[in-house]
């Protein structure tokens, strides 16, 4: 289940900031390694993350490498888990629901191949989508959801997890 982005005003202050997250996501991935996802029986390749919140703690030394991120998602509402999100080439996130109580979770994407959604996409349920740098969606992720990456380009995105967001 997607959500309507008008329920969400909050999103235009995320994707304002769009191009400095980017510098950001880009420097640090560069700079350092991220880490393999932890629960490695959803996906099929390579799927990795570099953490900036995780179980609502927020990881000082990380956060402190990317303070416009940070301060932008801090703006939003209460974070309970924030990161940049690597999905490598040739790589599918198997259908999972998360079992979160009241989070919803955004997705905006930060480095995405140029392709129709059937080689990069992401679905929710039934609906397909794919992302578009700058650009922000929000979902339920208590559905069923799975990603894929059928190209020969790493996906990068910034996926974050609020509650009462709006």
């Amino acid at each position: 289940m997607f959500y309507d982005k008008s329920v969400y005003p909050k999103l235009e202050v995320l994707e304002a900031a769009y191009p400095e997250i980017r510098k950001e996501m880009l420097a640090v991935s560069q700079g350092i390694r991220m880490r393999t996802w932890p629960e490695a029986h959803k996906f099929d390749g390579s799927w990795k993350v570099f953490g900036l919140y995780h179980n609502r703690r927020k990881l000082e030394n990380f956060c402190k490498l990317c303070p416009v991120t940070t301060a932008t998602i801090e703006s939003l509402g209460k974070v309970t888990m924030a990161g940049f999100s690597k999905m490598a080439a040739q790589t599918r996130i198997l259908p999972h629901f998360d079992e979160v109580v009241e989070e919803r979770r955004i997705h905006m994407g930060l480095k995405v191949p140029d392709v129709s959604v059937t080689q990069c996409g992401f679905s929710v349920e039934d609906v397909v989508t794919g992302w578009t740098e700058g650009k922000a969606f929000v979902f339920d992720p208590r559905k069923i959801h799975q990603a894929w990456n059928h190209t020969d380009i790493d996906r990068i995105i910034l996926l974050l997890d609020f509650e009462n967001f709006s």
